[in-house]
């Protein structure tokens, strides 16, 4: 009983393991990759909730697009 318990411990912690392994190096690749589209899109949101109006979203995406 006791040494499938330590087997299970065993796996478990494997398996946390991998986990974390495969989870960073997805996240890792991300941001790098799309870079330019995730600053349209906070350009966007910023001027869907009104914190910047029509002519210095056109302004910061022309400038973002040089």
């Amino acid at each position: 009983m006791i040494a499938t318990m330590g087997w299970l411990v065993i796996l478990i912690v494997g398996g946390l393991v991998v986990w974390a392994v495969i989870y960073t190096s997805s996240r890792s690749s991300s941001p790098s990759e799309s870079s330019g589209a995730s600053a349209d899109r906070i350009l966007a949101d910023r001027f869907a909730r009104a914190e910047i109006d029509d002519d210095e979203y056109r302004e910061r995406l022309e400038e973002m697009r040089r």
